[in-house]
């Protein structure tokens, strides 16, 4: 599963900077201004969806035999708050702040196992507490938050630092 999990993301990276990737990008930021270029939208939005669905499909295959059986038991509030939290603590606007929201909440879940079991109650509590935190003072998440020290040092230092695309994004 982590040779499929390496090459999920090398096919992602690769993506990402194809021609492709960057028409999804613009899907995301002006979807009218790319459909008046002549690019069908509906088009790339199913490939899109194709594409998802083929990794997804991908990983449950991978999934499935491990746990040895499927049940609508197995997909709790847990697992959905664990995959949102994820991806905003680690930058909604970058795949690289998804594999580290991943290994975040991967480190949280190990923390979760160790503590003892009067603790259970607590855990939704806990991640409640993150997402708010995360929302209020991380709102682009930590790849976010490094772009903004970088530029604060870089202001302090009177170096000219470009802003990262991430931050672009949100002060539009």
């Amino acid at each position: 599963s982590l040779v499929l999990a390496v090459l999920t993301c090398l096919v992602y990276f690769k993506l990402y900077g194809s021609r492709l990737g960057r028409v999804w990008e613009s899907i995301g930021k002006t979807e009218d201004l790319l459909a008046n270029t002549g690019i069908s939208v509906f088009t790339q939005k199913q490939i899109a969806l194709a594409l998802s669905c083929f990794f997804a499909g991908l990983a449950g295959a991978v999934w499935a035999p491990y746990i040895t059986i499927v049940t609508p038991s197995e997909f709790t509030l847990w697992q959905g708050i664990t995959i949102v939290l994820g991806v905003l603590v680690g930058g909604i606007y970058s795949p690289l702040g998804a594999i580290i929201g991943t290994v975040f909440m991967a480190v949280l879940n190990l923390l979760f196992t160790y503590l003892p079991k009067q603790t259970i109650q607590y855990q939704l509590m806990i991640l409640g507490l993150i997402l708010v935190l995360v929302l209020l003072f991380m709102p682009t998440g930590i790849l976010g938050l490094y772009g903004r020290i970088k530029n604060s040092i870089g202001e302090l230092t009177g170096k000219k630092i470009t802003q990262p695309e991430i931050d672009k994004t949100t002060t539009t």
